[in-house]
């Protein structure tokens, strides 16, 4: 018996694998694909935002390759719903950084170093142009670039992120944090 291509896609969703983007871009898959992940559509929201939610699920159960091909998924939704240059401060253009900043963190978790550096500087430079600088959404991947940095031991780059974070605001925690860490880290290792 020969599986249909929507099928073939749904299953390849379950399973986690690796799928060329003329498989993801099979529209016609995505109902199969819903009822095979369980992830069903509720209150119209959209395919990217299931995608997202899909993701953040796996991230939380540290299903991380699960996590990537859903926030690639929902990167490409984002993508096709604005075309190829997003819109300063159009809502599509945050839909396109908070995919590129989760999906980034899926590799960081994963171990993944290099690839979620470029993705958080991306998700970085989407957000500075969409919401300005001093916006608290620009904050948060500063916070996440600086801990990828901390993971790698580079701890003047996480600390001079974590700085600017905190000058965005100042009660910033987890920028508090990070700091504190670096400073121990630092010092006993000195």
């Amino acid at each position: 018996m020969t599986l249909s291509r929507p099928i073939l896609v749904a299953t390849a969703f379950c399973l986690c694998s690796s799928l060329p983007d003329v498989l993801i871009n099979e529209a016609r898959a995505e109902p199969v694909a819903s009822k095979m992940t369980g992830l069903q559509r509720e209150n119209h929201e959209s395919l990217w935002e299931r995608y997202n939610k899909f993701g953040k699920k796996a991230l939380d159960g540290a299903d991380y390759d699960r996590a990537k091909l859903m926030f690639e998924l929902a990167l490409i939704e984002a993508k096709k719903s604005s075309g190829d240059e997003p819109r300063n401060g159009s809502d599509l253009s945050l839909k396109i950084a908070a995919a590129t900043n989760n999906l980034a963190e899926a590799h960081r978790l994963s171990g993944e170093y290099k690839e979620a550096e470029a993705l958080f500087k991306e998700a970085l430079t989407l957000k500075e142009k969409a919401l300005g600088e001093e916006n608290m959404s620009v904050a948060n991947t500063l916070n996440n670039l600086a801990v990828l940095y901390q993971n790698v031991a580079n701890y003047p780059e996480a600390e001079k992120l974590n700085k600017k974070a905190l000058a965005i605001d100042p009660d910033y925690a987890e920028a508090h944090n990070i700091l504190a860490r670096k400073c121990f880290y630092s010092k006993q290792f000195e």
